[in-house]
């Protein structure tokens, strides 16, 4: 019986020690792969806001693909504060990113910005799902309008090619 209270009590311990460990493995990460997360995610955005746009512009996809692609942004936007982390602003020299520092600066304007994504996503999502292709086309541009309000504030402009 002791021996069994021991070993629960280590058992605890060391799940305590795991837990407590988690947030440091995770601010662990380099700022370069923070800046390439953040980058998989954006890019995942595009990607569905292609599909969106394919659907609205040309007829392509099924409400089904919009449903799905409306639920990816709602997924991704719930992401997206947790993935700008301090020091890695395109002003912080630390990769490849066009992150302004105004998103540490107005850290609760940039996670409003983000819940709008979220509400807009949400919204498309749940419009898709009922097939009405004239009220998609309208929340579509919920999402086009939430996307570019947070990127006009947040995002630097892109480097020209040389």
């Amino acid at each position: 019986m002791r021996g069994l209270l021991k070993l629960g009590i280590v058992a605890a311990l060391a799940a305590g020690i795991v837990v407590a460990s988690t947030p440091q493995i995770v601010l662990a990460q380099s700022a370069g792969d923070v800046i390439k997360a953040r980058q998989a995610l954006m890019q995942n955005n595009n990607k569905n806001w292609k599909i969106i746009k394919a659907f609205v512009g040309k007829g392509k996809g099924s409400t089904a693909d919009m449903a799905a692609a409306g639920k990816q942004l709602v997924s991704n936007a719930s992401r997206i504060p947790g993935l700008f982390r301090k020091g890695t602003s395109l002003k912080d020299g630390v990769g490849k990113t066009r992150a302004k520092p105004a998103i540490w600066v107005n850290r609760a304007d940039f996670e409003a910005a983000a819940g709008k994504l979220r509400a807009a996503g949400e919204n498309f999502a749940g419009v898709a799902a009922t097939g009405d292709t004239a009220a998609i086309k309208v929340a579509a541009g919920g999402v086009v309008k939430a996307c570019g309000s947070c990127h006009k504030q947040f995002r630097g402009p892109r480097k020209k090619k040389k």
